[in-house]
């Protein structure tokens, strides 16, 4: 099920995760644990545990697709679009957004690298695993069984 997920239902589950991790409304982990919210600590732990766990598999993902390369081109592209925005005289209402708005971006940067397989089979063809089958260490012999 989670394999069939389309690319707007990721950014979704990551944008959920992320505001749920910090947010300025004051209704987040961050403030859930930073004011003492009167709570069970297993619950406070469980609900911690859950989105990190969610947000540390898709991170990973993410790291492990697109890499150092691929998470620095977003960035900048992020980056060039606000930027844009910025031109267009919308640099107050940014100021005034960015707490709401670093999640969402990130999230951008995440669902990218969690469909970056996708991507890169519709543009060249070949999955990401095809660029590894020249590997020696993948053949096998008849001397060596």
């Amino acid at each position: 099920m989670i394999a069939r997920l389309p690319w707007w239902g990721w950014l979704g589950a990551v944008t959920v995760g992320l505001y749920a991790l910090y947010n300025p409304g004051g209704r987040s982990l961050y403030h859930m644990w930073a004011e003492g919210w009167p709570m069970w600590l297993s619950a406070k732990v469980l609900l911690t545990f859950a989105v990190l766990a969610m947000l540390g598999v898709v991170c990973t993902a993410t790291w492990r697709s697109i890499g150092v390369v691929g998470c620095a081109v977003l960035a900048l592209l992020i980056a060039a679009v606000l930027w844009l925005l910025t031109d267009l005289g919308l640099s107050r209402r940014l100021a005034e957004a960015a707490g709401w708005l670093a999640q969402p971006l990130v999230a951008v940067v995440v669902t990218v690298g969690l469909r970056w397989s996708r991507v890169w089979f519709a543009i060249t063809g070949r999955r990401a695993a095809d660029t590894y089958a020249t590997d020696e260490s993948h053949h096998h012999d008849a001397t060596h069984p």
